[in-house]
């Protein structure tokens, strides 16, 4: 199923993944973000969510 949110993921990811990162502290920037990078484009928007929820 096309996800609505594909369209403009790469701002919608950027922007969750920078308040993800002052949310959790820069300490686990690194290990965030390679989890982050290896997971596919639109399972990103679900990681970060569940990480700020």
């Amino acid at each position: 199923e096309y996800n609505a949110y594909a369209v403009s993921s790469y701002e919608i990811n950027n922007t969750l993944f920078f308040k993800s990162l002052k949310f959790l502290g820069r300490s686990n920037e690194h290990h965030y973000r390679l989890m982050f990078l290896g997971l596919e484009p639109e399972q990103r928007v679900g990681f970060l969510e569940a990480l700020l929820s």
